[in-house]
C-alpha cells in the first residue's frame, strides 16, 4: 500500500514538473508551418530556433536574427508574436540576465524601418507587454510616424504601456508629445511621472518648465531627480531658483543632480552649495542668459 502510494506521488510530481514547464513555455503566437519557405536559410534557421522550449534558445535566436539585420525582415512577425515572452534566459544572450522577449524587442530596433508597421499594429494589442516593448522599440527606431500612436498609449490604463510610450517619446524628440507629456506629469504612477520628466528634458520645450518645478515637491525621489535633469536640459532664468532650492533636497542624488544641471547651465561649478549659488545668481541674474542660452 505504502509503494503505491508512492508511486502515485511520484506521478504527481513528475505531471506537475511537465505542466510548470508547459506554463513557463513561449512562442511566437503563429503557427510554426507558417514559417516561409523562400527565406535565407539563415533566417529561416534562426526563426525556427525562435520555437524551442528553451528561453536561453529563443533569446539567442533572436539576437541572431537582429545580429542579420535587414534581409531578417520575414522574421518581424514572429519577432513581434513573442514580445510578450517575459522567461527569464541566462547564458547565450547579451546580458547576464534577459528575456526572449526583450531580445525580440531588440532585434526588431536592429531591423529598422521596415518593422515600424508591424510594431505600430503591435502597439494597439491587448496585452500591455507586447504594448510596452512594441513601444519602446518605436522610440529607439525613432520613426515620426509613432509619435501620434505613442501619444495615445501614453494614456493607456497600464502604467507599465505609458512609462515605454514616454520614454519612446523622449527618444523621438517630437514637440507634438510636449502637451500630452505635461499632463502624464501627473499620473498616478511615479515611474510613469519620472519617465514623462526625463522625456520633457530631451524634448527641451520650454512649455513644460512649470510642470517640471512642480515635479521637484514630488514625493518621490526619482520624479524629482529626473526634474532636476531635464531642467538642466531647458535652462532659461525661471529654472535657476527652483535648482538651487533643490540643493536642499533631502536625497542626495537629488541635490548633486541639481547642482550638475546649474553647472550645465552657468559654466561654473559651485557644487552644492547653495549660498554660493545664490550669490551667483544675484549677480548674473540679470546678464547669465545673454551668452548662456
Amino acid at each position: 500500500m505504502i509503494k503505491r502510494i508512492k508511486t502515485i506521488l511520484a506521478l504527481l510530481v513528475v505531471i506537475l514538473i511537465i505542466s510548470i514547464g508547459l506554463i513557463g513555455y513561449a512562442q511566437p503566437n503563429i503557427p510554426k508551418g507558417n514559417i516561409p519557405s523562400n527565406i535565407p536559410a539563415n533566417v529561416q534557421q534562426q526563426i525556427e530556433r525562435l520555437y524551442s522550449s528553451a528561453p536561453v534558445e529563443r533569446a539567442d535566436a533572436a539576437i541572431h536574427l537582429g545580429q542579420i539585420g535587414t534581409q531578417a525582415v520575414p522574421a518581424i512577425p514572429f519577432l513581434v508574436g513573442m514580445l510578450d515572452d517575459n522567461t527569464q534566459s541566462v547564458g547565450q544572450a547579451e546580458s547576464a540576465a534577459t528575456s526572449p522577449g526583450v531580445e525580440a524587442a531588440r532585434a526588431l530596433v536592429r531591423i529598422g524601418k521596415p518593422a515600424v508597421e508591424p510594431l505600430l499594429t503591435a502597439l494597439r494589442d491587448e496585452d500591455s507587454y507586447i504594448q510596452g516593448y512594441a513601444a519602446g522599440a518605436l522610440g529607439e527606431i525613432g520613426d515620426p510616424c509613432a509619435v501620434e500612436p505613442l501619444i495615445a498609449a501614453l494614456k493607456d490604463k497600464d502604467p507599465f504601456v505609458s512609462e515605454k510610450a514616454a520614454w519612446a517619446l523622449g527618444e523621438i524628440k517630437d514637440r507634438r508629445a510636449v502637451d500630452p507629456l505635461i499632463a502624464a506629469l501627473n499620473h498616478g504612477q511615479w515611474w510613469v511621472r519620472r519617465a514623462a520628466a526625463e522625456a520633457a528634458g530631451k524634448i527641451g520645450d520650454r512649455r513644460v518648465v512649470e510642470s517640471l518645478i512642480a515635479a521637484m515637491k514630488d514625493e518621490e525621489t526619482l520624479v524629482r531627480l529626473y526634474a532636476a535633469v531635464a531642467l538642466g536640459e531647458i535652462r532659461g532664468p525661471r529654472v535657476v531658483e527652483p535648482l538651487i532650492a533643490a540643493l536642499k533636497d533631502e536625497n542626495r542624488n537629488v541635490r548633486t543632480n541639481a547642482a550638475e544641471a546649474l553647472g550645465k547651465i552657468a559654466g561654473k561649478d559651485f557644487g552644492e552649495d547653495p549660498d554660493k549659488w545664490d550669490e551667483w545668481w544675484e549677480k548674473n541674474k540679470e546678464t547669465a542668459f545673454d551668452c548662456c542660452t
